[in-house]
């Protein structure tokens, strides 16, 4: 069966029904008929809800090397790791004038920091690792710490991002890392951090987060000069992630489990990371990329784990469907789970679109819907504008004023 023959597989998403306001000066207003439905302006309460109903069901995992099995941290885990991350920072002076700045790539401890800061009132910044690994003359490193001015800095691996944060002036940044004797600077371990009690502050200074204040600087990409730092706030997170779980939610699965691969020093990865912790699924971190030699990795683990969601960009959806042609159980696998493909950061090429559309019709007899979103995806992640690439342009729809 020819691709544009076949049904696309049934989702679930809400009323597309808009009120539009034409104005005189011929700028359409487009305001969503079903409204924005209550929401939680407080991720670290969020956690610690989610631990409470489920402490033992797994929140994140991942591969500590690319040939070890999964390491699962349950909720309460990742609840127990953030508070005294948080104890201690409260411990530490933390304050809400200066932030904690993260070197590392996606990761359990990763979260825990995030999460961790978060509660104790703190902003935090997550840097692509890149800035830290790539050498040179870490100019985007040195750029982004003189943008911020952490008093914390949280570089997961000594060795290897310690290079860079001894070459770079830091400030009078404390620097937390797994083997401190490895710097040069003033350090200190990340067990001795973990190991904090904590106390009853923790809990108060969760229920005092103000959700307009600063939460997360969000560095923009650079690609049109030196990265800016975006400040987010909890409100602003907290009301995209509940319009992203009410109109992909239910369809993409962020209840149950996703796999994923994007950097969390970007939006789009960010908010995958936190649209999966606060609304109780289970995140499994992809150490694959899309580059050679990196997604067999990926494929590795979407035989393995396979999600509702699949998001890449366009050269990564060009190397999964050279796997799919080339392996008929991880074909079956794929487009027996997945409901929703989503790609950014470029055009989906359309022979690539009917390729990949063609292999689903012949292995399941159905359509996978397509969607792409716009957006200023560093204030926000694409505010959930969906595009669907169908066959046919969808019509317009209004719904009385």
């Amino acid at each position: 069966m020819r691709f544009d023959e076949a049904p696309f597989r049934k989702t679930a998403f809400p009323s597309c029904e808009m009120r539009i306001t034409h104005r005189t000066d011929g700028v359409l207003i487009l305001d969503p008929c079903e409204p924005l439905r209550p929401y939680l302006a407080n991720l670290p309460l969020e956690l610690a809800q989610w631990a409470e109903r489920g402490p033992d069901k797994i929140c994140l995992a991942q591969r500590p090397t690319p040939e070890s099995d999964w390491i699962r941290c349950s909720y309460a885990a990742v609840k127990r790791d953030a508070d005294a991350v948080a104890q201690w920072l409260l411990d530490h002076g933390a304050e809400r004038e200066r932030c904690l700045l993260i070197l590392s790539g996606n990761s359990i401890l990763h979260a825990a920091f995030k999460f961790g800061t978060m509660a104790a009132r703190t902003p935090v910044c997550p840097v692509s690792a890149n800035y830290s690994l790539l050498g040179g003359d870490y100019g985007r490193l040195r750029h982004a710490i003189s943008l911020v001015r952490p008093a914390f800095i949280f570089a997961e691996q000594a060795q290897r991002f310690g290079p860079a944060v001894d070459a770079v002036d830091t400030g009078d940044a404390l620097i937390i890392t797994d083997h401190p004797q490895l710097l040069k600077k003033r350090a200190v371990a990340i067990e001795d951090v973990l190991s904090t009690t904590p106390g009853p502050a923790v809990a108060a200074s969760i229920e005092a987060i103000d959700a307009d204040d600063a939460s997360v600087y969000m560095l923009t990409s650079g690609s049109t000069g030196l990265p800016k730092a975006v400040v987010q706030s909890q409100r602003m997170i907290a009301a995209n992630l509940a319009q992203g779980r009410q109109v992909l939610g239910a369809t993409a699965g962020w209840s149950e489990t996703m796999l994923d691969w994007l950097p969390w020093s970007h939006a789009s990865g960010a908010y995958t990371q936190l649209g999966a912790v606060t609304s109780g699924g289970a995140l499994y971190i992809d150490d694959g990329l899309p580059t050679p030699g990196l997604f067999e990795r990926s494929v590795r683990n979407l035989k393995e784990i396979t999600p509702r969601l699949f998001v890449n960009v366009p050269v990564g959806y060009a190397m999964l469907a050279d796997a799919l042609e080339a392996d008929r159980e991880l074909r079956q696998r794929f487009f027996d789970h997945v409901q929703l493909m989503l790609y950014g950061g470029a055009a989906l090429p359309r022979p690539l679109y009917e390729r990949i559309q063609q292999l689903a019709v012949d292995t399941v007899g159905e359509r996978i819907l397509f969607t792409t979103g716009f957006g200023a995806t560093e204030t926000s992640s694409g505010c959930m504008a969906i595009y669907f690439q169908t066959e046919e342009p969808a019509s317009a729809c209004q719904c009385p004023a």
